[in-house]
């Protein structure tokens, strides 16, 4: 499984691209089986991407349900409050005071619930209701007078609590039924944790670590990444994975970016083959299946002279190619004055 800290437009390109390879269900690359997680959760991770949060939360529900986003007008209030609305969110009133502020999903147009701000009467906001893509109420931050969060508490649907994180301190309680299961000293025990039993899935799978933060050694030691689960860590910033390397990590690599996708398909039948070996793959099948000029640079593959026996292959050498195109450019240019 590839594990990554946060959700980027890298994390969404590369998931695109693992998607167009081998599909939703596909285990992808033997080593990497299991897909792509993101160890943060705003309840509306694309498809392809999961996380902790969303792992214990089907396991304690029984599965993933459909999707089906909240509409902001079935948000649950009390009797005889209203819900006003605006282009970009909306209010929760009572008597005309203020409760809450609705905050809409991407796109806003659609209108659908992504959380709710409960405020004071004095405009302080004091928690925060999380609503995801299967229009649960999934979790709650519980917010202090100096506007911190002091926990956040995830849900099942019977709304009994499931992970209970004190940024604070920085534990993590795992609970299932309603009892606690387990205590985590660290974001990354419980990370680590999560992925092993996701593993389990997944027998023999590695684990790789994709840290997108300039300075990511704040929760991710080398010590900790030298050892344990991770097979391979990914850095984002070159600067991040020499600091990891100069403190004794031998696991790092660096993540330039993902190939740009082109959503038109424009080949044909036809290739261009500039070789200086007689080691192409498949070389006889492209002389039956397409018509392309198959050129060397001084004659040295034998295998490409004998395409010229194929109907569609034309061979030459590249330097008799190169004085064709420079006689056709010289010509050009005398037409043109």
């Amino acid at each position: 499984m590839i594990a990554a800290d946060k959700l980027t437009e890298d994390v969404r390109q590369f998931s695109r691209a693992w998607m167009r390879a081998f599909g939703n269900q596909g285990p992808g690359p033997a080593k990497w089986a299991g897909g792509i997680s993101v160890l943060e959760d705003n309840g509306f991770l694309p498809e392809g991407i999961t996380s902790p949060y969303e792992y214990f939360l089907a396991r304690e529900n029984g599965g993933i349900p459909e999707e089906r986003e909240l509409f902001f007008n079935f948000i649950q209030v009390p009797e005889y409050w209203e819900i006003r609305t605006g282009n970009r969110g909306g209010g929760i009133y009572d008597m005309g005071r203020k409760k809450a502020d609705i905050c809409f999903a991407e796109p806003v147009e659609k209108r659908n619930v992504q959380r709710v701000e409960w405020r004071m009467d004095n405009g302080r906001t004091y928690k925060i209701d999380y609503y995801n893509k299967y229009g649960k109420h999934y979790a709650s931050a519980f917010l202090g007078a100096a506007g911190k969060v002091e926990s956040k508490v995830y849900y099942s649907d019977r709304h009994q609590e499931v992970i209970v994180e004190q940024p604070g301190d920085d534990t993590v309680t795992l609970l299932h039924d309603g009892r606690v299961q387990a205590v985590f000293l660290s974001g990354a025990d419980f990370a680590e944790y999560y992925l092993k039993e996701a593993g389990k899935e997944n027998p023999g799978a590695g684990h790789m670590l994709w840290l997108q933060d300039r300075e990511p050694e704040l929760l991710w030691k080398p010590g900790r990444t030298q050892s344990g689960i991770w097979d391979c860590v990914l850095f984002r910033y070159e600067e991040a994975l020499e600091r990891y390397r100069r403190a004794g990590g031998t696991r790092g690599r660096c993540f330039y970016g993902v190939p740009g996708e082109n959503p038109v398909n424009g080949a044909g039948e036809e290739a261009l083959i500039l070789t200086a070996s007689d080691q192409i793959a498949g070389i006889e099948y492209l002389a039956e299946e397409c018509i392309f000029p198959a050129g060397d640079y001084e004659a040295l593959s034998q295998a490409v002279a004998d395409l010229a026996g194929y109907p569609g292959a034309v061979h030459e050498t590249l330097r008799k190619q190169q004085d064709r195109k420079r006689e056709a450019w010289e010509s050009l240019r005398e037409w043109l004055g």
